[in-house]
């Protein structure tokens, strides 16, 4: 309980948000004001689940007008290192 107690104390002075499972440390939390209390999210079963693997990443380019100069811009080369 003292180390319960010294956690959500830290807490309460530092944060805005507390997350525990433990749900007399969130009982403890939800008296300090101003610190809003959750639960630990639930941790699917399944790594590779569908719904997480379906999200497709936004793809981004170039504006047409910078597409012709990204193309032919020139590349910098490091000279090889010297022998020590």
């Amino acid at each position: 309980m003292k180390a319960d107690c010294m956690i959500v104390a830290t807490a309460g002075t530092h944060a805005l948000e507390f997350y525990s499972s433990d749900k007399g440390c969130r009982t403890l939390a939800s008296l300090i004001p101003g610190l809003t209390v959750h639960d630990l999210p639930v941790i699917p079963g399944n790594l590779f689940d569908l719904k997480a693997t379906t999200v497709a990443a936004p793809t981004v380019s170039a504006p047409p007008s910078l597409q012709s100069q990204t193309a032919a811009a020139p590349t910098a080369s490091l000279p090889a290192p010297s022998p020590p």
